[in-house]
């Protein structure tokens, strides 16, 4: 039987290519009534979707993962600009959470956004797992959404759980 993790990283793995092949050009690619990256987000989100109860902590966790997914199509389609938020959340947060528990994750952070490719990243954010998911509690990827991206997320939740 084949895994979820399995068919997610071959996912991932077509992600990338089809990134490689049409760079930025969103609007120039469709598949079907979606933009690659539409289609893309749609494409990762039903390949792990799981039903949990509403208001549940795994709840909470699917909408997070979700919201990383969205982040990842963005650097995809601008990781210049995504990093460089990223990396200025960071240089605020680190004086703040000096010396407190804090600090160790988003040490980590920062290794990983000056030592990893945009497709490592991807993998990082999106990965369906305990590591995934204690990574996503300390994102610097926070303001990549815009207001009406988040709101989006947050109904299409509030949907799926009150089903």
């Amino acid at each position: 039987m084949v895994s979820r993790h399995s068919v997610l990283s071959d996912w991932l793995r077509f992600v990338i290519a089809i990134h490689d092949c049409v760079g930025n050009r969103d609007s120039d690619l469709f598949f079907g009534n979606y933009t690659w990256r539409q289609f893309i987000i749609t494409g990762m989100a039903q390949l792990t979707e799981q039903t949990v109860p509403a208001g549940s902590q795994q709840a909470i966790d699917r909408m997070v993962l979700e919201y990383h997914r969205r982040i990842a199509a963005h650097l995809l389609a601008d990781p210049e600009a995504v990093m460089n938020k990223a990396r200025s959340n960071l240089k605020r947060w680190l004086p703040v959470h000096e010396g407190t528990p804090s600090e160790q994750s988003l040490r980590e952070w920062q290794l990983l956004l000056d030592h990893s490719t945009i497709a490592e990243l991807i993998s990082i954010i999106t990965e369906d797992s305990d590591e995934g998911q204690r990574l996503r509690s300390s994102t610097p990827f926070t303001g990549i959404l815009s207001a009406e991206e988040r709101k989006e997320l947050r109904l299409h939740y509030e949907e799926r759980t009150s089903a």
